[in-house]
C-alpha cells in the first residue's frame, strides 16, 4: 500500500527508498509492520511513486508559485513551468521517469504537459482544450487526463487519451499501432 502526504511518503516495504531520513512509525494493530515515513525534505506534495520508487508531485508554498517536481532516489528536480506561467503540478510518473501533470500558461491557458528527461513537451489540446490536464501516464506512455473548453472556473471537461503525441476523446481512441492521418 502507499499513502502521499504533503511531502511524506508512507509505503510497505519501498522498492528503492529515497537516501532521506526514515523514522519508524509504531507498530500497532492499526499500523502494518515494516512501514516507514520518508521524509523527502521539501515544502510540497508527492502525488505519485513509481514501482521502481520515483516520485512525482511538487515545490513550493504559501510565498513561492508551485512548480511540478520528481525525485530519484534522493534527488530532486525542479520541472520549472512552461509558455511564461508562473506554475506547474506533476501528478504521476511511470518506471521510464516520464512525468506529467498540467501547468498553466502566461495567457491563463492550462495546459496538459509530459516532461521526458526534464524537458517539457506541452500536448496537444483536445476538445477545443482553453483548459487541459493531464493526470496519469502508463508505462508504455500512454496519458489520460481532461480537456474542455472554458476555464478554471467555467469548464466542461471531457476524458481524453494522449498516445504518441496525439490526443483523442476516450471513446474515440483508435487501436495501439493504428495510423492517424491529420
Amino acid at each position: 500500500g502507499l499513502a502521499v502526504l504533503a511531502g511524506l511518503v508512507a509505503c510497505k516495504d519501498p522498492p528503492s527508498a529515497p537516501a532521506a531520513t526514515a523514522t519508524p512509525i509504531p507498530t500497532s494493530a492499526s499500523v502494518a509492520k515494516n512501514v516507514r515515513i520518508i521524509d523527502l525534505g521539501v515544502v510540497g506534495a508527492a502525488a505519485a511513486i513509481a514501482k521502481n520508487g520515483q516520485f512525482a508531485g511538487w515545490v513550493g508554498g504559501a510565498s513561492i508559485n508551485p512548480h511540478a517536481a520528481y525525485w530519484h532516489g534522493a534527488i530532486l528536480t525542479d520541472l520549472g513551468t512552461v509558455g511564461g506561467g508562473v506554475y506547474s503540478f506533476a501528478t504521476d510518473v511511470n518506471s521510464r521517469g516520464q512525468v506529467v501533470g498540467w501547468g498553466e500558461t502566461a495567457e491563463e491557458r492550462r495546459v496538459a504537459i509530459l516532461w521526458n528527461d526534464g524537458v517539457p513537451t506541452i500536448l496537444p489540446a483536445v476538445s477545443g482544450g482553453w483548459y487541459n490536464a493531464a493526470f496519469t501516464i502508463d508505462g508504455n506512455g500512454d496519458i489520460v487526463g481532461a480537456s474542455g473548453e472554458g476555464n478554471a472556473v467555467n469548464y466542461i471537461p471531457k476524458a481524453v487519451m494522449w498516445r504518441d503525441g496525439q490526443g483523442f476523446e476516450l471513446g474515440s481512441v483508435p487501436p495501439k499501432g493504428t495510423r492517424v492521418k491529420l
